[in-house]
């Protein structure tokens, strides 16, 4: 029951992690960073932060530490289910 509030994708040319998205959610007030690598659909295109911003999502990862900070490593798309919205 995360809701994705904003985004940042990596575009760094020179890095393998180019593509990567980090997700900057938000549950019950307190915010929560997921990180992802480059995630492709099962077609090989690059997913982008479009898919989850604005999004309710639940997650499965592992608790990773980056900067000082905790976030959830994502690293297949699968971790990541999209809640379907009635609007």
């Amino acid at each position: 029951g995360l809701t994705v509030v904003d985004a940042y994708t990596t575009d760094n040319e020179d890095s393998s992690s180019k593509g990567s998205i980090t997700l900057f959610c938000e549950k019950d007030g307190i915010p929560i960073t997921v990180r992802t690598v480059v995630l492709r659909d099962s077609d090989g295109n690059l997913i982008t932060q479009d898919a989850y911003v604005g999004k309710t999502i639940d997650v499965k990862g592992i608790i990773d530490r980056f900067d000082g900070a905790y976030q959830i490593k994502v690293f297949i798309p699968q971790q990541i289910e999209i809640h379907e919205t009635n609007t």
